[in-house]
């Protein structure tokens, strides 16, 4: 948790061969009070002696989102257990949800990359090695990954006359802007729940055409998706929508997350 109260001072640049002793310990104190609390927000680091558990460091204030901002300084770490494969190795991503306030993970399949938290209110944290050959979590296991959140795709492919799927995972929000000359379906795959999608569609010629939108999250789950262009909402994975003929039409996912609000973290 943090080191200190973090309006203690000024952040003082600390240079060795110029200051005091006093000074330059004294202003890395004041320093380390500053930057602890952002340094240390949500940083996940193995128990002592270790075990499948880790811990999560949340003393500090912090936003639930849709509730208040948790005034939480100094208190102790959460504990988030993992579960052990049984046999092969694989790669947990463990995340702060910001909607229903709680920490989890999401595990990749065995012997492949680690996948992303199927929520864009899902925030990754830190990226777990759980091999067989040794049942629990050391600080080697463990790999730092917060702050890589913005991550916008987008995407010009032309004119698109098959079923076609593309890769997203981990997108912050998807721009396409494409043509299609056929009815087809477009698939997104590993697209976090909540992340914003905005289609740019075109038929130049021979429409209408029927466009079909459909998508999975980052565990391989289908689910639906809504889709609204200047109408009342339709599903896109099975109503589809008719893009006519010489036109451009925008289409905007409403993507929504499935999360609901909890409370403060206990």
């Amino acid at each position: 948790m943090p080191a200190g109260n973090q309006s203690l001072q000024q952040y003082i640049p600390t240079v060795n061969t110029t200051q005091s002793a006093t000074a330059y310990k004294a202003n890395l104190d004041g320093n380390s009070s500053i930057v602890g609390n952002p340094a240390a927000m949500f940083y996940v680091y193995p128990q002592t002696p270790a075990t499948m558990s880790v811990n999560i460091d949340k003393g500090f204030t912090y936003n639930n989102i849709g509730n208040a901002m948790v005034q939480n300084n100094g208190a102790g770490p959460a504990t988030l257990l993992l579960t052990n494969p049984g046999s092969g190795t694989y790669y947990g991503t463990i995340y702060y949800d910001t909607v229903a306030n709680t920490f989890g993970v999401t595990y990749a399949p065995i012997n492949s990359a680690p996948i992303m938290p199927n929520a864009l209110s899902q925030i990754p944290l830190a990226l777990v090695l759980i091999n067989v050959s040794t049942p629990t979590i050391q600080a080697g296991n463990l790999t730092d990954v917060r702050g890589l959140q913005f991550a916008p795709w987008g995407l010009q492919p032309g004119t698109l006359s098959t079923a076609t799927a593309y890769n997203v995972m981990g997108a912050s929000r998807v721009d396409m802007n494409f043509a299609i000359s056929a009815a087809l379906t477009l698939t997104l795959n590993n697209l976090s729940q909540g992340a914003p999608v905005s289609l740019v569609v075109t038929v130049s010629s021979g429409g209408p055409y029927l466009l079909k939108v459909a998508a999975t999250a980052p565990s391989g789950a289908a689910y639906a998706v809504t889709g609204v262009t200047g109408a009342a909402p339709f599903n896109l994975a099975v109503t589809g929508y008719n893009v006519p003929n010489a036109s451009t039409h925008c289409i905007e996912l409403a993507n929504i997350p499935t999360t609901t609000l909890l409370g403060p973290i206990i």
